[in-house]
C-alpha cells in the first residue's frame, strides 16, 4: 500500500535537488496500450522488422525479433521534451555511433539528449500523420541515461511489474499472444540488475502494482519460454534470491503510527468519518498502538476493518 506515492515522492524530493528526472507512471502503456485499463482491448504492437511501420532502427536492434508500441514511446519522449529541455540541454550524447547520427540530423557537433528530443517534438521525422514511426529514438533515449553524468539521474517506473507478464497484443499473423519480455521497452527495462548497474551517475527505482487490469497468466504452452510473473504481494513465492533481499520493517514509532493514520485517512482506507476526531487529538493513534504493537501490516489490516 502507498508504493506509487513514495515513489511519486522520491520523483519529487530528486527533482528538487537538481536531478534528472525520468518517469514512466504507467508501464502498461507498453503492454495494455496507451492509457489501456483492460486487457479486452488489443494494444497496438508493431513488430521492429516491419518497415512499413517502424524505421530507423537501432544497430544494436537489428535482427532481434521485438515489437514497439510507438504511441507508448512517442508519448513518452515528448512529454520529457517539453518538460526538462533545460536539464537535457546540459547531457551531451556518449556513444561516438549515436554523436554522428544525430550530429548529421540537428546540424551540430556535439548533440546533446535535448537535440535527441527536438528530433521527436519538432517531428524532424515526419512521423506524426502517419507510418513509419522511428524507432531510434526511443531506445538511444533510454540507453544514454546509463552514460549520464552531467547530471545524477533518476529513472523511475511505476507498474514495472507489468514487463514481465502478458500483453494485450498477439504476435504477428498469430493467435499466441506477446509477453512484455517481447517488446522493445520492457525489454530494456526488465532486468533491474542489468540495467541499473550500468548506470554510470544514476539510480533505477521502481515500484510494483497490483491493481488494475489482471492479465492472464503464463499458458502452459508458453512457460517453457516465459516463467510465470512474481507475486509481490505474497513475499514468501518469490526466489530465494529475491527473498533474501527483503527488508523486515520494525514496529513504526508513535509518530509513525500517526503517519500511517493520516496517509490510509487521505487514501482511503480509513472511511469512518466519525474517527476524524480522534485522528487529530491522537486519541485512535493510541488505540491502534494498543492493539497492533505497532506491526506496519496489522495497521492496515486493522485500518481496512474501520
Amino acid at each position: 500500500m502507498g508504493k506509487s506515492s513514495v515513489l511519486n515522492y522520491a520523483l519529487a524530493c530528486c527533482h528538487q535537488a537538481g536531478w534528472l528526472v525520468v518517469c514512466m507512471p504507467y508501464a502498461a502503456d507498453w503492454t495494455l496500450g496507451l492509457g489501456g485499463r483492460s486487457m479486452l482491448w488489443g494494444n497496438e504492437a508493431y513488430r521492429l522488422s516491419d518497415t512499413s511501420y517502424l524505421n530507423r532502427l537501432p544497430p544494436q536492434l537489428e535482427g532481434r525479433d521485438l515489437y514497439e508500441n510507438p504511441d507508448a514511446s512517442v508519448n513518452f519522449l515528448i512529454s520529457h521534451g517539453l518538460a526538462q529541455q533545460d536539464k537535457f540541454a546540459q547531457i551531451k550524447i556518449k556513444d561516438p555511433e549515436r554523436i554522428a547520427y544525430y550530429g548529421e540530423l540537428m546540424g551540430c557537433s556535439e548533440p546533446t539528449l535535448a537535440d535527441l528530443l527536438r528530433s521527436v517534438v519538432q517531428d524532424e521525422h515526419n512521423s506524426f500523420e502517419e507510418f513509419p514511426v522511428p524507432v531510434r529514438p526511443a531506445y538511444d533515449f533510454i540507453m544514454e541515461l546509463r552514460t549520464a553524468t552531467e547530471l545524477p539521474v533518476l529513472l523511475a517506473i511505476d507498474g514495472w511489474n507489468r514487463f514481465h507478464q502478458m500483453t494485450s497484443a498477439k504476435e504477428w499473423n498469430k493467435s499466441i499472444p506477446l509477453h512484455a519480455q517481447q517488446m522493445m521497452v520492457p525489454n530494456i527495462l526488465g532486468d533491474l540488475h542489468a540495467f541499473g548497474s550500468g548506470m554510470e551517475n544514476g539510480l533505477l527505482l521502481c515500484a510494483v502494482t497490483n491493481s488494475s487490469a489482471s492479465p492472464p497468466g503464463i499458458s502452459k504452452g508458453l512457460r517453457k519460454r516465459w516463467p510465470q510473473p512474481y507475486h509481490f504481494h505474497r513475499p514468501q513465492t518469490l526466489p530465494e534470491e529475491m527473498q533474501r533481499m527483503l527488508r523486515n520493517v520494525d514496529p513504526y514509532s508513535s509518530l509513525e503510527v500517526q503517519r500511517a493514520l493520516e496517509f490510509y485517512a487521505f487514501a482511503g482506507h480509513l472511511q469512518n468519518p466519525g474517527l476524524e476526531a480522534q485522528l487529530e487529538t491522537g486519541e485512535l493513534r493510541t488505540k491502534v498502538s494498543l492493539m497492533t504493537g505497532g506491526v506496519g501490516s496489522d495497521i492496515f489490516k486493522l485500518c481496512e476493518q474501520m
